[in-house]
């Protein structure tokens, strides 16, 4: 696995549960707006299918928490990997936790360290040839 791919999988897993959580959300919602009223008189789903579906979402919830616990073991992971580069200056380092870890645009590591985003790039796949050295 190449330095890229395996500091991807943090990114990867970090979508995955966004987008667990907003579907979690709908459901929730949805549940939430199960009553419909009609003619003066609010209809609801019986009991037992009320509690049916919010145990279901409970268990997305739980899910959900899970996978978390799985992206936090990642991210300590990959920082201790980064943290066991054997560079020069701190630049290298900075860029893959940045990009990997704390998930930032080229753009948003550009402006905080005030380099052009062509020359994070440059930095960037010279860190990870640094990053494959140690994996």
């Amino acid at each position: 696995m190449t330095a890229k791919s395996y500091l991807n999988q943090i990114r990867i897993i970090d979508q995955d549960i966004q987008s667990r959580i907003e579907e979690k959300q709908r459901l929730y919602a949805t549940l939430i707006g199960s009553p419909s009223i009609t003619h003066d008189v609010v209809q609801s789903s019986k009991t037992d299918a009320y509690d049916e579906r919010y145990m279901k979402i409970i268990e997305a919830g739980e899910d959900i928490d899970k996978r978390i616990d799985k992206l936090v073991d990642k991210k300590i992971e990959a920082s201790r990997k980064i943290d066991g580069l054997d560079l020069l200056d701190n630049t290298s380092a900075v860029i893959l936790r940045e990009r990997y870890i704390n998930l930032k645009t080229w753009e948003e590591i550009a402006n905080a360290m005030n380099y052009s985003v062509r020359h994070i790039n440059n930095l960037h796949s010279k860190a990870l040839k640094d990053f494959d050295k140690i994996t």
